[in-house]
């Protein structure tokens, strides 16, 4: 974690002064500072800490929130510290960096310069050729610069930054281990109760279900009365025939 955070103190003295390093650290762990409490902490004027916090807004690098003070009556900023935003922006720099570099590699391969040694002034070959091969500020004749040694050099930068380029990765890669960690941990667990009301509404149902197909049934009970009763006046029927027949007789 000190490697990630010397790392980014760098880059913010770097980009935006030693001012801008006191700030962040001051609400680096913290959220919602006001910015009037960030002023008295700093002993700087209010204008001076606005300055600067709208240059890390630039770079989303923090976040703000506006709120009414109900006795002044005027809107209040309250910062929050971009963590997320911090950690691409460190990674994105130092990639930045190495690419420098090798377009300066390629450059030294290819082409030639001079120098002066009393005024530590370079120049390619054009601008040498056009003052005739003179220093313009002192008129010394002007030196071919060796670049394996600026090569070399800039080889050994760019080792650098690869290696602390891929240990800031690991440490980036552990923190959001851990917050994924953090972030399953507070997930409420299933609660036994809402599976029983559950089951007891399938039990409901089959009820309501079965109380829909009973008066299919008295339908056909129906049915088969007025089948019965149609017997009966059938029989009757022929059983008086057969009555007035034998009277006839």
């Amino acid at each position: 974690m000190k490697l990630l955070d010397d790392a980014m103190d760098d880059l913010i003295r770097e980009m935006m002064g030693e001012d801008a390093v006191s700030l962040i650290n001051l609400i680096k762990k913290k959220s919602n500072v006001s910015e009037f409490k960030i002023a008295e902490k700093l002993n700087l004027g209010i204008n001076q800490v606005r300055n600067v916090l709208y240059k890390l807004h630039a770079h989303n690098l923090i976040d703000s929130i506006r709120k009414k003070d109900k006795k002044k009556g005027w809107y209040i900023y309250y910062w929050t510290f971009n963590l997320d935003r911090a950690y691409e922006l460190l990674v994105e720099n130092i990639k930045k960096k190495i690419e420098d570099l090798k377009n300066s590699i390629n450059i030294l391969g290819r082409e030639k310069f001079f120098f002066c040694d009393n005024d530590s002034i370079t120049f390619s070959f054009e601008n040498a050729m056009e003052h005739n091969f003179k220093c313009p500020e002192c008129g010394e004749v002007l030196v071919q610069k060796e670049n394996k040694k600026e090569i070399d050099k800039k080889r050994n930068q760019i080792r650098k930054l690869s290696i602390e380029l891929g240990e800031i990765e690991i440490e980036l890669e552990k923190i959001r281990k851990r917050e994924e960690a953090k972030k399953l941990r507070k997930k409420p667990k299933k609660k036994k109760k809402t599976t029983k009301k559950k089951k007891v509404k399938k039990k409901t149902s089959k009820k309501k279900k079965s109380k829909k197909k009973k008066p299919a049934k008295k339908k056909t009970t129906k049915k088969k009365k007025t089948k019965k009763s149609k017997k009966k006046s059938v029989k009757k029927k022929t059983s008086r025939k057969k009555k007035s027949r034998r009277r006839t007789k």
